[in-house]
């Protein structure tokens, strides 16, 4: 028969909204113990095993299929109905592009300037207020930065370099509070509301023995490596970090999407859960390729060009995904209502698609509501096209020096 140690462990990694169910059975069996009655151990035991096992039905992955073939236009307003624009401020330059990453925080966007690698925040009208980060030489400057995120307790704009192996924090302002020393050398991460962070250095070696090959690790508020998830077991090709947000938050879960696999897991109390994987076919990544030669995988990348996810947002209703493949020439908005179990793609392929230059959504509200950067060029391009929310009646905000400034907020049907 099991320990409690074995039960509890089922309990936690299966569904930790359960815990509270288990932590009033747990004290019974303890009770029953006490009374060296086996049999009702027993019988608790089993319930408890049982309880188990239908908290992981409830976990099942979402298998979307992909096609290149099918269009289905979810920008039609069959599937949308535009909403909203916001006008962002002209700052002097267009560096605030479709593909830039961005974060919505106490009533604020900020957006990540990819070539100047500073963040600039506006508010909910599109107010330009500040840009927050310092590139540069200085003790309270950095060379350069993969990834940044918004501390979910203080607010406080954290920056994540690579290559200097630390974090460079700053509040709204724009003012330099402290540098924070890391493990590893990761692309990608996000910040808990405990103080914890997670990281993510994909399929890199790492001589960090306390890191070795996860893909994922987390180290606490006093820098100190505590877990280690998805593994990679063998690798002699893919030795070179990429900038790729391979962590992304959406309604505040926090989601990896692995690099060609298709595969989606969402980060938990007790680890990595796969919950969406998308079937790509013959353009998927063969993940048996990481254990031959660079010269190899590059030939695959070259000759297959898998396809990736670029872009993951989920809430109790939907799930969004923009795909994209290795050489950045084929584009796709992926629709999947979770209900349904329907999916609808549109493709973004440049020179044969009339959305080609809508990047990939930057949030999915809870009340289905898509929000995506779009320039304002493009949108009166789109005007002239039948059949898109575009031509509605909503008045077009003017077009500013800045050419990719407007929010466009579209709904879901």
């Amino acid at each position: 028969m099991q320990s409690h140690a074995e039960i509890h462990k089922i309990i936690w990694n299966s569904n930790s909204q359960l815990f509270n169910i288990y932590a009033i059975m747990c004290n019974l069996v303890k009770y029953y113990h006490s009374l060296l009655n086996p049999m009702k151990t027993i019988i608790l035991s089993a319930c408890l095993l049982l309880l188990s096992c239908n908290a992981h039905k409830d976990s099942k992955v979402t298998t979307i299929n992909f096609s290149e073939e099918e269009n289905c236009d979810i920008f039609s307003n069959e599937s949308m109905e535009l909403v909203g624009f916001t006008p962002l401020d002209s700052i002097g330059s267009p560096i605030v592009s479709s593909d830039s990453k961005m974060v919505e925080s106490d009533g604020s966007y900020y957006f990540f300037d990819n070539s100047k690698m500073v963040v600039h925040r506006f508010d909910r009208s599109g107010k330009f207020l500040n840009s927050i980060g310092t590139r540069g030489r200085g003790p309270t400057e950095y060379s350069a930065v993969e990834d940044f995120c918004i501390d979910p307790a203080k607010g406080n704009i954290e920056f994540l370099s690579l290559m200097a192996q630390q974090l460079y924090i700053y509040n709204n302002d724009g003012v330099f509070i402290s540098t924070f020393k890391i493990q590893g050398y990761p692309y990608s991460f996000t910040k808990f509301n405990d103080g914890s962070y997670l990281f993510c250095k994909g399929q890199v070696a790492d001589e960090n023995v306390k890191i070795g090959n996860a893909q994922l690790y987390t180290i606490d508020k006093a820098g100190v490596v505590k877990e280690r998830y998805l593994p990679i077991e063998k690798n002699n090709a893919f030795q070179t970090p990429m900038r790729d947000e391979s962590i992304q938050v959406s309604n505040g879960n926090v989601f990896f999407k692995t690099w060609f696999t298709g595969d989606v897991y969402e980060i938990t109390k007790s680890g990595p859960r796969q919950v969406t994987t998308i079937d790509f076919k013959d353009r998927a990544y063969d993940k048996a390729i990481l254990e031959k030669s660079t010269d190899a995988f590059m030939e695959f990348l070259t000759t297959v060009n898998p396809y990736n996810i670029g872009r993951y947002l989920e809430n109790e209703k939907y799930i969004y995904i923009y795909v994209t493949d290795a050489n950045y020439q084929k584009f796709y908005h992926l629709l999947h209502n979770k209900t349904s179990g329907k999916t609808k793609i549109s493709n973004a392929i440049r020179n044969n698609s009339k959305y080609p230059a809508i990047g990939p959504a930057k949030s999915l509200s809870p009340n289905n509501e898509l929000l995506f950067l779009i320039d304002p060029i493009v949108i009166s391009d789109l005007r002239n096209n039948s059949d898109n929310p575009f031509n509605g009646t909503l008045e077009i905000p003017s077009i500013s020096d800045n050419s990719n400034a407007i929010l466009v907020i579209f709904k879901v049907r």
